[in-house]
């Protein structure tokens, strides 16, 4: 079913932007208490 497939990856680009977007936050807060020390 080529619709499934196509969810399918819609789901894991959305997954891959999450997991990037937390890491991402995750060095800005680093980044932002290393400043103020």
């Amino acid at each position: 079913d080529p619709l499934f497939s196509i969810e399918k990856s819609a789901e894991i680009k959305e997954g891959i932007v999450n997991s990037l977007t937390r890491n991402f936050s995750i060095l800005l807060i680093r980044e932002k208490k290393n400043l103020n020390s």
